[in-house]
C-alpha cells in the first residue's frame, strides 16, 4: 500500500473514532521528555509552548516499534490552540525526533471542531519501515518523541489538560494492529502554576531591589503607570492591588528582612 494511501487510512480511522489500539506493550506520554509527569511547564515568554508525545518500551520490553500511528490531542480552545504553520499536509503537527525524524516518514494532520469547548486535533503519520525505539540505558533518558504540537496558552489557568488518545498501526502496513489493552496512555497538562517570573521584580532586571519598591510606591500615587505583567510581579502581598504595602514587603525583602512574600509565585 503507497503510503498517502496509508495516511488516508489513518485519518479516515480517525474520523470514526477508531484510537485506542495498539500492538505491543508500549508508553505513551505527553511532555515527559521536558518535565516529569506529563507536566509541561509554560516559561516561554511568548506564552507557546511545545508538547510532546513520547513512546516509552514497556517495563517489560526491550524496544517499542511503531510503523505507523493515528493520535488525537483534545483540547479546549478557549484556554490553548495549537500553532498553525505553512505545512499544507500538517499545519499543526511535527516529526518528533531521533529515530522518528530519521525514518523520513510523512505526517498529515487536521483540526476538528467537536464544539465550542473541545477541539480535536487528529495527527497521523507512516514511513516505509518500522521505527524501533530501544530502552536505553540506566541513567539515559528514555523513550523518544513521536511528534510534536505547538500551543499558545490564550488564558492564564491553573492548568491546561491535553488529553491524548494514541492508536499503533500494523508493522506490515496493510490496517490497524489488533486491539490490546496492554497498554499505558498519559494526558499532558500545560502546567502554569510555576510562572517565569521573579516575584517582587517589577522592574524585570533579575533582582528584588529598592528600584521595585521605588514604583510599587509611585504606582499608588498615580505618578507612572504599570503593565499588566509589572503588576503581577509587584503585587507580592497577595490583596491583588499594587500598594505602599507591597512597596514596604520589596524593601523588606532587599534588606533581608524577611525571605519571601505573602503571595506565592
Amino acid at each position: 500500500m503507497k503510503l498517502k494511501s496509508y495516511i488516508g487510512l489513518c485519518i479516515a480511522c480517525a474520523a470514526i473514532a477508531v484510537m485506542a489500539t495498539v500492538a505491543h506493550a508500549e508508553t505513551y506520554s505527553v511532555g515527559v521528555l521536558q518535565s516529569d509527569g506529563g507536566h509541561v511547564d509554560d516559561t516561554e515568554q511568548d506564552d507557546q509552548v511545545d508538547v510532546p508525545v513520547v513512546v516509552t518500551p514497556d517495563a517489560a520490553e526491550e524496544s517499542a516499534s511503531v510503523n505507523g500511528y493515528i493520535m488525537t490531542f483534545t483540547y479546549n480552545p478557549n484556554l490553548a490552540t495549537p500553532v498553525k504553520t505553512d505545512d499544507a499536509d500538517s499545519p499543526y503537527a511535527t516529526v518528533g525526533s531521533g529515530e522518528f525524524t530519521q525514518a523520513n516518514g510523512i505526517i498529515v494532520s487536521a483540526d476538528q471542531e467537536i464544539s465550542a469547548n473541545e477541539h480535536r486535533l487528529i495527527v497521523a503519520w507512516a514511513a516505509a519501515s518500522p521505527v524501533v525505539v530501544e530502552k536505553k540505558q540506566e541513567g539515559e533518558q528514555q523513550g523518544a518523541v513521536m511528534a510534536d504540537v505547538q500551543f499558545t496558552v490564550n488564558e492564564k489557568t491553573e492548568n491546561i489538560p491535553i488529553d491524548v488518545s494514541v492508536a499503533q498501526l500494523a508493522n506490515d502496513g496493510e490496517g490497524l494492529a489488533d486491539a490490546d489493552t496492554d497498554f499505558t496512555v498519559q494526558n499532558g497538562v500545560i502546567d502554569l502554576v510555576e510562572d517565569a517570573f521573579l516575584l517582587g521584580d517589577i522592574n524585570a532586571d533579575g533582582s528584588v531591589t529598592s528600584k521595585d519598591a521605588a514604583l510599587a510606591a509611585q504606582y499608588e500615587l498615580s505618578r507612572i503607570t504599570l503593565t499588566s505583567d509589572e503588576l503581577n510581579r509587584g503585587e507580592v502581598n497577595g490583596d491583588g492591588l499594587v500598594t505602599s504595602k507591597d512597596a514596604a514587603l520589596i524593601a523588606q525583602y532587599e534588606l533581608s528582612r524577611i525571605t519571601e512574600f505573602p503571595r506565592k509565585n
